[in-house]
């Protein structure tokens, strides 16, 4: 099916899954008392515009066949959730973030596969607690952009990786306040 929202939604949890012409943005206002999962479209789709303003405890974005993700570009999208999972099952699945933003939101990373944060040209955005315990967690610059990160963990077993992605015209910056590696992890 299909998703269009430009109203206010109010339910408990909701489980968003589309087909592969699924791609308008998620707008509106969604509260779920519990949790809000999000599980792509029947296709490549990384970059979702979403601009509804989410209340909830919990985002679980889940990428299993497909590319699965949000692009977001304004920090009230995030401002009243608690925590962020994304995790991967077999495709990339992730957040890519475009413009100054702030995060407030706890973000894991999880699973099998590619989990990641992409950080657009041009953007800086600031992430207050990033936890990977992905077998394959990735935070991406694209060009040139900034993050900071005030507090960074790697849980025992899994890995992340620090990567910059386009040609090297301006400057791919890192900040991090505190990193945690945990017994066995890899942060590369």
């Amino acid at each position: 099916g299909t998703f269009n929202n430009q109203g206010v939604i109010n339910v408990q949890t909701l489980d968003l899954y589309g087909n592969a012409t699924d791609q308008s943005e998620i707008a509106g206002q969604i509260n779920a008392s519990e949790k809000i999962t999000y599980r792509g479209i029947g296709g490549n789709m990384l970059r979702r515009s979403l601009t509804a303003t989410l209340n909830t405890p919990l985002l679980h974005i889940i990428g299993e066949k497909n590319q699965t993700g949000f692009l977001i570009s304004d920090s009230d999208v995030l401002a009243n959730v608690q925590k962020v999972q994304i995790e991967s099952q077999g495709a990339r699945t992730g957040l890519t973030f475009q413009g100054d933003i702030t995060v407030d939101s706890e973000i894991e990373f999880s699973g099998v596969a590619d989990s990641r944060i992409e950080i657009n040209e041009g953007s800086d955005v600031t992430l207050t607690k990033l936890t990977s315990s992905s077998a394959d967690g990735k935070l991406q610059i694209n060009k040139g952009a900034q993050v900071a990160v005030d507090s960074l963990q790697v849980t025992e077993g899994t890995k992340l990786n620090l990567e910059v992605n386009g040609d090297k015209s301006g400057a791919a910056v890192f900040n991090f306040n505190e990193i945690t590696v945990d017994k066995g992890a890899s942060f590369n």
